[in-house]
């Protein structure tokens, strides 16, 4: 996925507005949740690897996301 859809993703998924810059802890915190997320859904066996978790979390629902983290 390129890089520039995965930070439109991610904003997407923790409500930051696209003409916002997230501030860098911001940042590490939305790396470390997408990173939490992503990891479930291998360990769950949603998604075989790395790029097959970054597609579903790309159709993911905010809803899923949030239960996920928790």
């Amino acid at each position: 996925m390129a890089k520039v859809s995965v930070w439109i993703l991610i904003n997407r998924l923790v409500g930051i507005s696209n003409a916002m810059k997230p501030t860098p802890r911001e940042t590490k915190k939305i790396h470390e949740n997408y990173e939490k997320v992503k990891q479930h859904l291998i360990n769950e066996k949603y998604a075989i690897d790395s790029d097959s978790a970054d597609k579903i979390i790309s159709g993911m629902s905010q809803d899923w996301f949030d239960t996920i983290l928790g």
